[in-house]
């Protein structure tokens, strides 16, 4: 799968360019969020250690075993075909590191399916970034989402 054309257009986005109606691929969401499950099925103890000041999607670590570096999401990311290099523009962009700003610029069309799984995501990260270990983060996003959805 490659996702760098969806990633293309939010690069264009962070550059100053016209705003694109593009809408967010549920295929490539759903991806990141099968990788973000497996990792945490892989190191559900793990919490993530920022190698820097802040959060990363490049640097840090989720277990003392993942020899990758990153966030969950940035792992995930980076699992679904997109480069550091991708992530680290992104990040220098000063569009924001959370996963909304990243995957859902101004401009950009989420259909209703796709946002569930972008709150997924975002919930994920927040748990995380807030020191819950992988398996935790995962849970309490699935916990979130079915009450959320229970609303409706």
């Amino acid at each position: 799968m490659i996702l760098e054309p969806y990633f293309d257009a939010i690069l264009a986005l962070t550059a100053g360019e016209q705003p694109l109606r593009v809408r967010a691929d549920e295929e490539a969401l759903q991806a990141i969020t099968r990788e973000v499950r497996e990792l945490a099925a892989l190191y559900p103890t793990g919490r993530y250690t920022a190698a820097r000041s802040m959060c990363s999607y490049t640097h840090g670590h989720i277990h003392p075993d993942c020899p990758e570096e990153g966030c969950i999401i940035g792992l995930a990311l980076q699992r679904c075909g997109i480069s550091r290099e991708y992530l680290e523009r992104i990040e220098r962009s000063g569009r924001g590191t959370g996963v909304r700003a990243v995957l859902l610029p101004v401009g950009f069309e989420v259909p209703a399916l796709a946002d569930r799984h972008v709150s997924w995501l975002y919930h994920v990260q927040y748990r995380q970034d807030d020191e819950a270990s992988m398996a935790e983060a995962v849970a309490s996003a699935d916990h979130l989402l079915q009450k959320k959805e229970s609303l409706l």
